[in-house]
């Protein structure tokens, strides 16, 4: 009898220990695709900023040399 129970707990101890590496294993890839949309979207939003940024700063420097009362050599 006490065979029997013996690996029969080893049994259920080890699909036990599977059923938790494969949820550990999901849990992560979901975690990664969560932070990486994330990331995907902070980083399209900064760019964006950035690129007007870049134009206005553009403008604003023509608008400058234009306007100046002083020659620029």
């Amino acid at each position: 009898m006490k065979t029997t129970n013996n690996w029969v707990s080893w049994l259920v101890l080890t699909i036990s220990l599977l059923a938790t590496f494969a949820a550990t294993i999901y849990v992560k890839s979901e975690i990664d695709k969560k932070d990486e949309a994330e990331f995907r979207f902070e980083s399209k939003n900064i760019a964006e900023k950035l690129k007007h940024d870049c134009i206005r700063m553009r403008y604003c420097s023509a608008a400058a040399l234009l306007f100046s009362t002083h020659p620029i050599m």
